[in-house]
């Protein structure tokens, strides 16, 4: 058979190379889907990052997920296209510069509404046999059309650490919007979202697939971008996949690509002669004119917001000493008293009023108020029940930390924080304050395979007022040194993972342990050789016996400095063992992430 290339024609959707597909999810061959894009971050040390799907719509322009492009500038962006295996070096593959992002005006961060942006290219694509755009819909998409999902996300539900480098495909159908929210019962399906998947679940688009294409064949096979990955749980029980509806936009796409194509302009000169001289020149052939953003370009690579995520210029500073917090600072009337007044307690970062050497080398249940500081993190089960999920870090009245693993791929609205709580499930002391997540904001340049930036902030909806029990830890400054970690320092961690290799259940209490600091050489010794990133901390003892193990994800490892003051110096992130031999825990250092907190 011989078929014409795509030089041979204009024609959107269309592809060179036939399409067998196989409902679940299957690798690519090349040439399959030449609109699927790979939007990447370019380090500052030329490391290509991915961050979402992307999907080619002409030959200057990308749609993609708001969700993956909003709060961040265009010019350590790229965006490659005519890619199957994003790790080698393929001569099909082509990359592009971003001249600017455009996202939806009404996007929301918080229930992803209106979760779409355009990218504009800077430089203009040639089609190929492997590089040939989508087809924007004249018309909605009905439920029961069988569509096509591709990207280079996980597979399973949870974070893979594997490397999925091969562009993979999946047949879902489409379901209707009234189907879809009687099964996410608890979320908002909105007209502009489209839903597909199966009432079983194991097919899907995952975490890594955000912005990627859900395309539509028609009658003639020609492929049209119905859907933006959006949300979703990955491949569960009545669990779809949910989209932005590309039909609803099509307004807005061709509105912006309008008012962003450039123009002509005519200019006239005047010399500095007595009699000036009027010259004007016109250019015949419109030339792109969009300014260049004037946004600052982040100083902490790589920049991106691969799932629910904030614009940085809406995260409030502080406007209060970091270290000294009150409990209450609403205004009240003022008002003269012969009665003697009451102190008022002021709670200060860092400061537990439980004193802290009674801590032992070794897990141990830790009383209510010794680390007021950490937090569980809940995620709701598909029964709707909120299960125990990672842990946390109260840094301010309204943001915790906790890491990117814990929750990167999933909304705000399914999580929620306890706090002043030894129990996981929060639900036997009344000293417990149940707060709704607001937004979560994970690291641009994390990534789910090395856990390189393996760190989040969690904005709660609501403000926190500190007691006994609810206190947040203080944080490095990058002022003073007089917070800094060094090797041999002891530290301590807390959570409510296992406490042995074997253990199968999550501890119900809160526990405790003492580590001490070890060098990052010494800590890839003793893991043989696994990289250990300047962005790492390691802690632990060589024999073993005490460490953060699986549950304790996202919790704190915190360290005091002369005056009792306990400080974030760590982010639990992963440990090759459980308290096993020569295998510590490794922490994002929080100090390094300071100025992008």
């Amino acid at each position: 058979t011989i078929f014409c290339t795509a030089l041979c024609s204009d024609e959107c959707g269309k592809t060179v190379v036939p399409i067998t597909k196989i409902v679940g999810g299957v690798q690519a061959s090349a040439g399959e889907w030449p609109w699927q894009g790979l939007f990447l971050k370019i380090s500052a040390l030329g490391a290509r990052i991915p961050i979402c799907g992307a999907t080619l719509i002409s030959q200057k322009w990308v749609l993609t997920a708001a969700h993956c492009t909003v709060g961040i500038t265009h010019t350590s962006l790229q965006i490659d296209f005519g890619v199957l295996d994003y790790a080698a070096n393929e001569a099909s593959a082509k990359a592009f510069a971003v001249e600017k992002i455009i996202d939806h005006e009404a996007y929301n961060n918080i229930n992803l509404l209106n979760d779409i942006s355009l990218i504009k290219l800077a430089g203009v694509v040639t089609y190929t046999d492997y590089i040939i755009p989508a087809c924007l819909p004249t018309a909605d998409i009905s439920a029961g059309e069988l569509c096509w999902i591709t990207g280079w996300g996980s597979t399973e539900g949870e974070i893979s650490t594997d490397a999925r480098n091969i562009l993979r495909e999946a047949s879902v159908p489409v379901l209707n919007n009234t189907q879809c929210s009687s099964w996410y019962s608890t979320f908002n399906i909105f007209s502009t979202n489209l839903c597909a998947g199966y009432q079983a679940g194991g097919v899907d688009s995952c975490q890594g697939d955000s912005g990627g294409p859900l395309v539509c064949a028609d009658n003639s096979s020609k492929f049209y971008l119905h859907g933006i990955t959006s949300w979703g749980d990955c491949a569960e029980l009545e669990q779809p996949g949910v989209y932005t509806r590309v039909s609803e936009y099509q307004n807005w796409i061709s509105t912006t690509q309008a008012e962003n194509t450039g123009f002509a302009i005519n200019v006239t000169f005047h010399t500095n002669s007595n009699t000036p001289q009027d010259s004007t020149e016109s250019n015949d052939t419109p030339q792109d004119t969009t300014p260049q953003d004037t946004i600052p370009q982040d100083t902490i690579p790589p920049d991106t917001i691969p799932q629910d995520t904030i614009p940085p210029d809406t995260i409030p500073q502080d406007t209060i000493p970091p270290d000294t917090i009150s409990q209450d600072t609403t205004s009240q009337d003022t008002t003269v008293s012969d009665t003697t007044p009451t102190k008022t307690q002021i709670y200060e970062c860092g400061k537990s009023l439980l004193e802290s050497n009674t801590r032992i080398a070794g897990g141990n249940t830790a009383p209510l108020g010794k680390s007021p500081w950490t937090a569980v993190l809940q995620k709701i089960s598909e029964g709707g029940a909120f299960q125990y999920k990672c842990g946390a870090t109260l840094i301010a009245k309204e943001w915790l930390i906790t890491a990117a693993q814990c929750v990167y791929g999933s909304v705000a609205h399914k999580f929620r924080v306890l706090l002043g709580t030894t129990y996981k499930l929060g639900n036997a002391e009344s000293n417990t304050k149940e707060m709704a997540v607001g937004a979560i904001i994970t690291h641009p340049g994390y990534n789910v395979t090395s856990l390189e930036n393996d760190i989040s902030l969690i904005k709660l909806a609501g403000q926190v007022v500190y007691n006994d029990y609810v206190i947040p830890s203080c944080l490095p400054s990058l002022e003073t040194t007089r917070a800094d970690v060094y090797v041999g320092q002891l530290c301590f961690i807390t959570g409510w993972g296992i406490t042995a290799s074997m253990d199968l259940f999550f501890c119900r209490t809160i526990y405790d342990a003492t580590v001490p600091v070890i060098s990052n050489s010494e800590c890839a010794q003793w893991l043989q050789g696994q990289d250990i990133l300047s962005t790492q901390l390691c802690a632990g003892y060589q024999a073993g016996g005490v460490g953060s193990c699986q549950g304790d994800s996202g919790g704190p490892l915190v360290c005091s400095d002369n005056s009792g003051k306990f400080y974030l110096q760590g982010v639990t992130s992963w440990r090759a063992g459980c308290g096993e031999p020569d295998n510590p825990g490794v922490y994002t250092k929080v100090s390094e992430y300071v100025g992008w907190i």
